[in-house]
């Protein structure tokens, strides 16, 4: 016999049935205890989706909001007699895209805030357009 074997069954012989047992059940709560490790880490990158998925949110709700003001903004501008460069309202035309496809994608979002501010923006762009006296 070698030297391995021999130390195998002086320790099999030593721990017995009942070490034996405890070693087994050792084995098999430390198995147990990894599946409930992976469970916790399993949880817990569940837990990270949803709240990566509730800041997406809050981050698209934010940049639909704040086109929203731009909108107001440049209207009362507008009505106010403030002239603005084609390449201004080529940007208030790009936010109020990005808001109106925010809104149509979330219905629950209060969207008819700034229904008349587009309404002059896009008249006045047009006005400009026709006449082409945008602000150089």
């Amino acid at each position: 016999m070698g030297t391995a074997n021999i130390v195998v069954t002086v320790i099999v012989a030593v721990l017995g049935s009942t070490g034996l047992s405890t070693l087994i059940q050792f084995l098999i709560n430390r198995h147990d205890k990894r599946k409930d490790d992976n469970l916790d880490v399993l949880i817990k990158i569940d837990t990270l989706v949803h709240k990566i998925d509730n800041l997406e949110n809050r981050i698209e709700e934010t940049n639909a909001t704040q086109a929203r003001i731009r909108i107001l903004s440049f209207s009362d501008e507008l009505r106010h007699g403030v002239l603005h460069s084609k390449e201004s309202f080529d940007q208030v035309n790009s936010d109020i895209d990005e808001y109106r496809k925010y809104c149509r994608e979330h219905r629950d979002y209060e969207n008819n805030r700034s229904v008349m501010a587009i309404a002059n923006i896009e008249a006045v762009y047009a006005e400009r357009l026709d006449q082409n006296d945008f602000l150089i």
